[in-house]
C-alpha cells in the first residue's frame, strides 16, 4: 500500500493535556493524579508531513492561520478552537519498518472531521475557487450536509455543517 493510500485516512492526535478538575485538587489529590473528573483543556492534531510549505499553504485555504513557526518546519497554525501541528518527517522508505516518519502516517479508518456555522455551500464554492478540490455536497443518512477532501499529504478531511455535538 502506498503512503498517500494510508494517508486516506487521517490524523494523528498529538498532544491533549489531562487535568485534575478542581475538586479533586481540593480534596487533597495530588496535581498528576488523573481522577473520574478531569478534563481535557487542550488539543492539538499533528500530522506528519513531508513538505510543511505545500500543506500550510492547503490549511490556510481552508481557513487556518500560523500562529507559530520552528526553524526546522514545525508549523502550528489554529482555526477557532482547532489547532493543527504540521510535523516534518523524512520521504517514507516503504523498505524501512523501523522508520519514525512510516510509523507517523495516519492509522486506517480515521479522518478529520472539522465543523462549521458558516454557509456550508459558499465555504464548498470559496475553496473551489482556490483551486482545492472538494467532494459535491451531500446529505449523509445521518442527517447532516458535508464534504470530502484530501490535503497534498494525503490526510482526509470531512467538513460538515454545524457542530461537533449535535442540539438535542
Amino acid at each position: 500500500m502506498t503512503s498517500t493510500n494510508w494517508s486516506f485516512a487521517a490524523l494523528l492526535l498529538a498532544l491533549a493535556v489531562l487535568v485534575p478538575a478542581a475538586s479533586a485538587q481540593s480534596s487533597g489529590s495530588s496535581p498528576n493524579q488523573a481522577t473520574s473528573e478531569s478534563t481535557y483543556i487542550e488539543s492539538k492534531f499533528e500530522l506528519a508531513t513531508t513538505d510543511p510549505i505545500r500543506d500550510t499553504a492547503f490549511y490556510e485555504k481552508l481557513g487556518f492561520s500560523v500562529v507559530a513557526r520552528t526553524s526546522y518546519g514545525y508549523v502550528t497554525l489554529k482555526s477557532g478552537p482547532v489547532v493543527i501541528a504540521l510535523s516534518p518527517a523524512a520521504k517514507i522508505d516503504p523498505s524501512d519498518t523501523a522508520s519514525l516518519s512510516k510509523l507517523r502516517r495516519p492509522p486506517v479508518g480515521v479522518e478529520i472531521v472539522l465543523y462549521t456555522t458558516e454557509n456550508l455551500d459558499e465555504k464548498h464554492a470559496k475553496l473551489k475557487s482556490l483551486g482545492l478540490k472538494p467532494t459535491d455536497i451531500r446529505l449523509q443518512p445521518w442527517g447532516v450536509r458535508d464534504f470530502r477532501l484530501t490535503d497534498p499529504g494525503g490526510y482526509y478531511i470531512r467538513i460538515s455543517e454545524g457542530h461537533a455535538i449535535p442540539a438535542n
